[in-house]
């Protein structure tokens, strides 16, 4: 075991300094990192072996961060881990595990990487990760602001297994693929709750969409999107409301989602309630227009609100 306190500077020294975590904590300059950054690190009773990494690389409208964490017998020293990155090309990224057992010899590893990309006003994000722990877990916390494309995306997860393969992506539209092995899921839920949300900065405000799961089953593919069927000829109540489709390896999930129209790029905001969900739903369109909500065997229930959709197609304009 060995002990590993790094703290490295670079500039005239006028950086304020980040705050000492138990993990990693960097500052960098406004102008950029040639300019000046501040670093603290601090990893107590690190094992001999290990593999970290944390990295930001520039893409065609967007950018890539990838984080990699192997730990094998590592003893921590806190409950918390964490990953602080501040001002790097005016981005933060922030990263938190909870719920470590301190003083007990834990196996710790973690693949992630974070796609964001600019698509007209709106960012997107997508996020592919891979979590092992020797142990369940608390709560993991993500949180990415964006200054220069004016978003920030947030991920909390609450009473996490051994082991998640997650997938998801936010922006104008909404997806979850999550699985945990079968070994380590629990009677009734694998894990406690999910929350997602990805804000746009646009006109002088926040345009929010907003995802939460509790008693999320083993696996769950999730996705849902604006409608893009319109015709001004037929009933209007439900175009361009947003199709779901769903499906679980248990019924029992409660999922509730609300976004504002602004935040997907669509005209009007969107609440969906689902309550004790069965193991299948979808909710689209009819061909005649109206709304089609669909499940599997099972009782649970739904309320859609769409508000202020659109009247026109988008080619006649706003």
């Amino acid at each position: 075991m060995f002990d590993l306190t790094v703290e490295a500077v670079h500039g005239d020294g006028s950086l304020k300094a980040p705050t000492w975590v138990h993990g990693f904590a960097f500052q960098s300059a406004p102008t950029g990192i040639a300019d000046g950054f501040h670093l603290r690190a601090w990893l107590p009773d690190l094992p001999p072996t290990i593999d970290l990494s944390i990295s930001r690389s520039n893409e065609v409208n967007g950018q890539d961060w990838t984080i990699s964490l192997g730990l094998e017998g590592w003893v921590p020293a806190h409950s918390e881990f964490m990953f602080q990155v501040y001002g790097v090309n005016g981005q933060d990224l922030l990263l938190t595990l909870q719920g470590l057992s301190v003083g007990v010899p834990t196996d710790l590893g973690l693949d992630a990487i974070f796609e964001i990309r600019t698509v007209g006003e709106i960012t997107e994000v997508t996020t592919s990760t891979h979590y092992v722990l020797s142990d369940r877990l608390d709560w993991v916390h993500i949180l990415l602001i964006n200054r220069e494309a004016g978003s920030r995306t947030e991920v909390m997860i609450h009473d996490i297994p051994e082991t998640v393969d997650l997938q998801a992506s936010l922006g104008r539209e909404i997806s979850i693929d999550m699985t945990v092995p079968e070994q380590f899921r629990r009677e009734g839920s694998a894990v406690g709750a999910i929350m997602m949300q990805q804000m746009q900065w646009l006109d002088s405000a926040w345009w929010p969409a907003t995802i939460f799961l509790t008693d999320v089953p083993g696996w769950i593919n999730l996705t849902t999107a604006p409608s893009l069927e319109f015709d001004i000829t037929q009933n209007l109540a439900f175009q361009g409301t947003p199709t779901l489709d769903f499906r679980a390896s248990e019924e029992g999930m409660s999922l509730y989602i609300e976004a504002f129209g602004r935040a997907i790029n669509k005209r009007g905001d969107t609440i969906l309630l689902a309550e004790g969900m069965t193991d299948f739903m979808s909710i689209k369109t009819t061909q005649s227009f109206g709304l089609a909500i669909r499940n599997g065997w099972g009782r649970g229930r739904a309320h859609v609100h769409p508000s202020q959709q659109c009247t026109r197609h988008p080619a006649d304009g706003a």
